[in-house]
């Protein structure tokens, strides 16, 4: 999306996410890519130059914001929907009595991919300081019929093609 910039692609380093994520580093090698790996602790930090250790509290905290302030909804065609809302009401949060330390997870084993991606774009979005445009531009995305969506995409190839070809040029 213009308004947007170039995109990223923020991906889950945490545990079996990494061998994921050195894939995606192998293939998309032109993409422009963080990795984010959930912690406990208590504040965020850098992993190397393009990854970030962030506490799965914030990564929730921004999440539960832009839900509580209306910033977001999930459109009736998205083909997920379902599946992101079960999730979302199935979420824990539990702080431990002897430690005082918080956590998060799906309630009875469940799946919380869906919560935790969503929590992640809407945490990146905060961070680059582009999350009212990351909004608008994701209404607009849902929007899309599967044509539009092809043309979005071909269209959005041949200008980092053309972002390509100018930077080899210079």
């Amino acid at each position: 999306a213009k308004s947007l910039g170039h995109p990223m692609l923020v991906v889950d380093n945490t545990g079996v996410g990494r061998p994921l994520t050195d894939l995606l580093k192998r293939s998309l090698k032109h993409a422009s890519m963080r990795t984010v790996t959930f912690t406990s602790g208590e504040s965020e930090s850098q992993d190397g130059p393009f990854g970030f250790r962030v506490p799965k509290r914030d990564l929730m905290t921004a999440l539960r914001l832009v839900i509580e302030r209306r910033q977001i909804s999930v459109t009736p065609s998205c083909p997920y929907r379902a599946d992101l809302l079960a999730e979302l009401q199935n979420i824990d949060f539990t702080i431990a009595e002897r430690t005082g330390h918080d956590s998060y997870a799906a309630a009875g084993g469940g799946h919380d991919d869906l919560t935790m991606a969503a929590a992640m774009a809407i945490w990146w979005a905060d961070r680059a300081g582009t999350s009212a445009a990351w909004t608008d531009a994701w209404h607009r995305l849902a929007a899309r019929t599967p044509e539009e969506q092809a043309q979005a995409e071909a269209a959005a190839l041949a200008r980092r093609e053309q972002r390509l070809a100018r930077r080899e040029r210079s």
